[in-house]
């Protein structure tokens, strides 16, 4: 859903009423924009945080009971979608660590039956495969999903969206590790970090489940990698292939994020104020997840309702234009 004018008005308004609090970065502000956010976007359940130095900055939870009439907390997992696909990518590279792995490896090295030669996990990881499916629900129908996949493009050509190559991805994951994706990204992951309430399901393009909080230890734990060089899930080189552009500048895109990009569709949903050392991925679900090396932080943004704010990128922009306005140091 876009936001109309009568929307633009809303915030506007809230902007203009709460103007002394947003100069003293009273959580009353937040609080109240998000709420109308909430309201007009017809949104179910909403989970905000942003976190800086180690500091969890601001938290706004609010939504609605489930239909067993348990209460909405910080707890409550929320389908983090697209955003699923970072775990994933972090995956991978530990294998890559491993040596059991290249980005430059063949996927048919791993998957036999899968139908293209040229195809290599870094196309995957980059949506420049080409590749598109007809049929098939992965993993239940596996077979059916491989043999029904095409070619739009020659492979580094374009950039097209897959979100199935990261189901591809975790298939090569389970094939290497002997465990579903479910078992090793808690053993790699979640069990490490104690991320108590992250889990994936069975695929590994969308349908993790996590919370704000969770969300938050992951990206504290990568930033700190990244800045003090020591050691964590990944090793300091690991986290620094995370951050680095591998399209050769076409398509702002990492093995794990997408850049922050003033031109490129998935690269505008950060906010104005985050540096261009940004990185992060949105999920469909109505969530975001960015993380800010220049100001060691991270915003989490989690939602889900009948009406998520996904269906426009200026959405995430104002939200984390709020929230970088108001506690960024």
């Amino acid at each position: 859903m876009k936001f109309t004018l009568k929307t633009m008005s809303l915030f506007t308004s809230f902007a203009t009423v709460f103007s002394c609090f947003a100069q003293s970065g009273s959580n009353s502000f937040c609080d109240e924009y998000l709420r109308n956010v909430r309201k007009v976007e017809k949104i179910t359940n909403m989970s905000i945080a942003i976190e800086q130095h180690g500091k969890t900055a601001y938290s706004f939870v609010e939504g609605d009971p489930d239909k067993q009439g348990k209460p909405f907390t910080a707890e409550t997992q929320l389908q983090i979608a697209s955003v699923t696909k970072i775990m994933t990518s972090t995956l991978i590279i530990r294998l890559v660590e491993d040596g059991k792995i290249s980005l430059y490896d063949n996927v048919r090295r791993f998957i036999p039956e899968f139908p293209f030669d040229d195809v290599l996990i870094l196309h995957l990881m980059t949506h420049t495969s080409g590749c598109q499916n007809k049929k098939g629900n992965f993993p239940k129908q596996k077979q059916l999903f491989y043999e029904s996949m095409v070619r739009e493009f020659p492979c580094d050509t374009q950039f097209l969206y897959y979100s199935n190559g990261y189901d591809v991805l975790a298939d090569v994951i389970e094939r290497i590790s002997g465990m579903t994706i479910k078992e090793f990204g808690y053993k790699i992951i979640f069990e490490p970090l104690k991320m108590n309430h992250s889990e994936f399901s069975l695929r590994g393009g969308g349908d993790m489940r996590s919370t704000a909080e969770d969300l938050l230890k992951f990206s504290r734990h990568i930033l700190d990698v990244r800045k003090t060089h020591k050691a964590g899930i990944l090793k300091p080189c690991s986290v620094d292939l995370m951050f680095r552009e591998h399209t050769r500048g076409r398509y702002d895109r990492t093995p794990a994020f997408f850049l922050k990009s003033e031109t490129r569709v998935f690269g505008r949903y950060f906010g104005d104020l985050n540096s261009m050392e940004s990185v992060g991925h949105a999920g469909a679900s109505g969530c975001f997840l960015l993380l800010d090396p220049k100001y060691d932080l991270s915003i989490v943004i989690l939602t889900n309702g009948s009406n998520t704010i996904q269906s426009d990128d200026a959405n995430f922009i104002r939200i984390n234009n709020l929230l970088m306005g108001q506690f960024a140091k």
